[in-house]
């Protein structure tokens, strides 16, 4: 039986993980931010969901502190679930020089739609750590005062797989997606 190369890569079995079982919320949020703040080479976030709210904002701020420091970060967010960054992506990110794309439909408007969906919520720092799960980037998966975050999870990994998931994060980023940030 041929198998594709994804098939390989996920059916070894690897020694030497750390794997933890991560609630949402606060807690997610604070890993997350950790994660970034601690990289030192190079950041894959992909997503469906990144509001511009006050989680955003602090996830946002966390990545133009690492890119200060040098680290090489790369953004991919659904046209569709993040469409509210479309007006309002933050220069300082640019400028800060993440490297951004839309993971775009192949048409999309008001009244029609045909296409696929980025629904990874994927965060790997330096092909060492990751976090995969349900959780997207917004007030409603954080803790915030008389407010829970809606209940979702995600897995925290040290070891061979997040450099796994580190090569399948870039070759998502190479593949023809949409370049524009309309």
């Amino acid at each position: 039986m041929k198998r594709n190369r994804h098939q390989f890569l996920l059916s070894q079995y690897h020694h030497n993980h750390a794997v933890q079982l991560v609630h949402g919320g606060k807690t997610y949020f604070d890993k997350l931010i950790a994660m970034i703040d601690g990289a030192s080479n190079c950041i894959h976030l992909q997503t469906y969901i990144y509001e511009n709210d006050a989680t955003g904002q602090q996830v946002t701020q966390a990545l133009i502190a690492a890119a200060g420091r040098g680290v090489a970060i790369y953004v991919l967010l659904d046209s569709y679930g993040s469409e509210g960054w479309k007006q309002s992506w933050p220069a300082a990110l640019e400028e800060a020089g993440v490297h951004f794309r839309w993971f775009s439909s192949v048409a999309n408007n008001q009244h029609f739609y045909l296409g696929r969906r980025l629904h990874h919520k994927v965060v790997v720092a330096d092909a060492q750590r990751c976090l995969v799960g349900g959780v997207n980037i917004s007030n409603r998966y954080n803790d915030l005062p008389n407010d829970p975050a809606w209940l979702d999870w995600a897995l925290y990994c040290e070891g061979p797989a997040a450099a796994i998931l580190d090569v399948v994060c870039l070759r998502i980023w190479q593949r023809d997606v949409s370049r524009k940030k309309d």
